[in-house]
C-alpha cells in the first residue's frame, strides 16, 4: 500500500532552495562518484567466483550448517534468479553469526590447508570491493565506521531508488523547509539521516550487508510533518495497487501507519534488503523534533502546519454594510457582532455597530458598544471627540465606564471642547470625588484653559486641584510651575 502526503505552501518567490540543493548533491553522488561503481563491483565478483574464493567459503558455511543440523535455506530471493553461487553468497553474508565467526578465524583457521589460499584471495576481493565508492560510503554495522552514518544517506543503488526518494524528499522537503525555516530543515534532515542509521546499526550490530540511501532522513522529514500537521487533515494519495484516490485524513494518523507499516515489514513480513529499522527510526525522530519545534516556536509553528479558520470576516462586513444601506439596521447587528466576536478591535465594524446602535438608542448596548469604540480609537482626539457628541446627543444619560470617561476629558479639551470636558469634570468632582483620574482631568482642563487664555478658568481648575487633591502628582506639578 502507498500512502504519499500531498500538501504543501510552494511559493517561488521565496523557493525551497535546501531541497533543491539535497536533491542536486544525491543526484551528483549516483550519477557521478557512484557511476563507475556497478562495473568495479561487477569486476570484484567475478574474482570472488572464478578465483576459488567462493568455492572455499561455500563449502566451509555448508559444513557450519550441518555441525549445527542446519541447510541452506531455500529459495532465494527472486532477484537473483537461477544464479546458485550468488544467492549462496547472499545467505552466507545475511548471516551475521557465520560472518562473525569467520571474520574472527573461527570457521577457517590457520589449520585449514586452504587457510592461506583463503586469506589471500579474501584480501584481494575485498581490495576490489573497496574500489567501489558506493562500498566504500554505505553503512555495514559489522565494520564499525561512524562516517558512514553521514555519507551513505546521499547514495542510492539504482536509478529507480534515487528517482523514489528524490520525488518523496520534493513532496514532504519543500513544506518544511518553508516551516521551519532553511537552516533548522537542513539541520534536521542530516540529524534525522544520522538519527535513522544509528537505529538500523544498533540492531543489526552484526550485519555485513550494507545500508545505504536518503529514506531514513526523507522518514525523519515525514514524521516530523505528521507531528507538525497533528490532527490538520492534509490530502494523501492513496494506493492499493488496484485502488487508487485522493482523500484527506489527519496527519498524526499517518505516522502511526507509517510506524506501524515499518515495524510489521520488519518483522512479520517477507525478508528483504529495506532498511525498514532505518526508516521507522527516522520517523520516530522525525515525531520527536516535531514536538520539539512546536515547544520552541509555538504560534509560528501553529500558523504555519495548522488548519486556519477561514476568515469570514469579509463577507459579514459585507452582510452588515446591505443591511444597513437598506435601512435594515436588525438585520447588521448579528454579522456586526459575529465579526467583533473573531477580532474585537476591528475599528471598522464598530463603526458600523455604533451606527446600528444610534438607530436604536433606547437598546442599553449603545453604551457598551461607544466605550469600546471610543478605546479603540485610543490617541485619535478628533474622532474620539466626533463619537463622544454623537454618543451623548442620542442618549439621555451617559454610562460610560468611569476611567474611559475621565480619559475623554484630555480628548474634548485638545478638540476645544472645553464645555463638554467641563461638564465631565463637574459630574465627578460633585458624585465621585475620589475616582482614580479625576485629578489628571481636572489639571488637563486647566491647562487647555490656560491654553486659550481663559486665565480665570484655569486658575479655578487648578485651585480645586490644590483644594481637593493637594498630594496628587498634579497638584504638584502645578505649584512648581506656578513658583517659576
Amino acid at each position: 500500500m502507498l500512502v504519499i502526503p500531498i500538501e504543501g505552501k510552494i511559493s517561488w518567490q521565496n523557493p525551497p532552495i535546501v531541497t533543491i540543493l539535497l536533491i542536486v548533491i544525491n543526484c551528483f553522488v549516483f550519477f557521478g562518484l557512484q557511476s563507475g561503481d556497478d562495473a568495479i563491483e561487477a569486476n570484484a565478483f567475478d574474482f570472488y567466483f572464478d578465483s576459488g574464493l567462493a568455492g572455499i567459503e561455500e563449502e566451509a558455511y555448508t559444513e557450519w550448517l550441518e555441525l549445527r543440523g542446519e541447510k541452506l535455506p531455500v529459495p532465494g530471493p527472486p532477484d537473483l534468479g537461477a544464479d546458485r553461487s550468488a544467492y549462496f553468497y547472499y545467505v552466507m553474508i545475511s548471516d551475521d553469526e557465520y560472518m562473525s565467526q569467520l571474520k574472527s578465524g573461527s570457521v577457517i583457521t590457520p589449520a585449514d590447508e586452504q587457510y592461506a589460499k583463503w586469506t589471500a584471495l579474501n584480501l584481494d576481493f575485498k581490495k576490489k570491493l573497496r574500489r567501489s565508492f558506493t562500498e566504500r560510503y554505505s553503512t555495514t554495522p559489522a565494520e564499525h565506521r561512524p562516517i558512514t552514518f553521514l555519507t551513505s544517506m546521499f547514495l542510492h543503488g539504482s536509478v529507480g531508488h534515487l528517482l523514489g526518494n528524490m520525488i518523496f524528499l520534493w513532496i514532504v522537503g519543500c513544506v518544511l523547509e518553508m516551516g521551519v525555516g532553511r537552516l533548522a530543515y537542513l539541520a534536521g534532515y542530516l540529524c534525522l539521516g544520522v538519527f535513522s542509521d544509528l537505529v538500523y546499526w544498533s540492531v543489526n550490530l552484526g550485519s555485513h550487508i550494507p545500508c545505504l540511501g536518503a529514506s531514513g532522513a526523507i522518514s525523519g522529514l515525514m514524521g516530523a510533518m505528521a507531528v507538525l500537521y497533528g490532527m490538520t487533515r492534509i490530502n494523501v494519495f492513496l494506493s492499493t495497487g488496484f485502488y487508487f484516490n485522493y482523500v484527506k485524513v489527519p496527519a498524526l494518523f499517518l505516522l502511526y501507519f507509517w510506524v506501524g507499516k515499518e515495524f510489521f515489514s520488519e518483522y512479520l513480513g517477507d525478508p528483504s534488503n529495506t532498511a525498514y529499522m532505518a526508516h521507522a527510526g527516522g520517523l520516530l525522530g522525525g515525531a520527536l523534533c516535531g514536538i520539539a519545534y512546536k515547544q520552541i516556536m509555538g504560534k509560528k509553528a501553529k500558523e504555519f502546519f495548522e488548519e486556519q479558520e477561514p476568515d469570514e470576516t469579509p463577507e459579514l462586513m459585507e452582510q452588515a454594510k446591505t443591511a444597513i444601506g437598506s435601512l435594515e439596521f436588525s438585520k447588521a447587528r448579528r454579522p456586526l457582532e459575529a465579526v467583533l466576536e473573531a477580532k474585537p478591535n476591528n475599528l471598522e465594524a464598530l463603526k458600523l455597530l455604533f451606527l446600528v446602535e444610534k438607530s436604536q438608542p433606547e437598546n442599553p448596548s449603545i453604551h457598551k458598544t461607544a466605550a469600546r469604540l471610543l478605546a479603540a480609537l485610543g490617541g485619535d482626539s478628533a474622532a474620539v471627540a466626533d463619537v463622544y457628541r454623537e454618543y451623548t446627543a442620542a442618549v439621555k444619560r451617559p454610562a460610560l465606564p468611569a476611567g474611559l470617561h475621565l480619559r475623554l476629558v484630555k480628548a474634548l479639551a485638545r478638540q476645544g471642547l472645553l464645555k463638554e470636558a467641563e461638564k465631565i469634570v463637574g459630574a465627578f468632582l460633585r458624585q465621585k470625588p475620589d475616582e482614580p483620574g479625576v485629578a489628571s482631568a481636572l489639571s488637563a482642563l486647566g491647562h487647555a484653559y490656560k491654553s486659550r487664555g481663559m486665565d480665570e478658568k484655569a486658575a479655578k481648575c487648578f485651585r480645586i486641584l490644590e483644594r481637593k487633591y493637594p498630594r496628587s502628582q498634579e497638584a504638584v506639578l502645578a505649584r512648581s510651575n506656578a513658583k517659576t
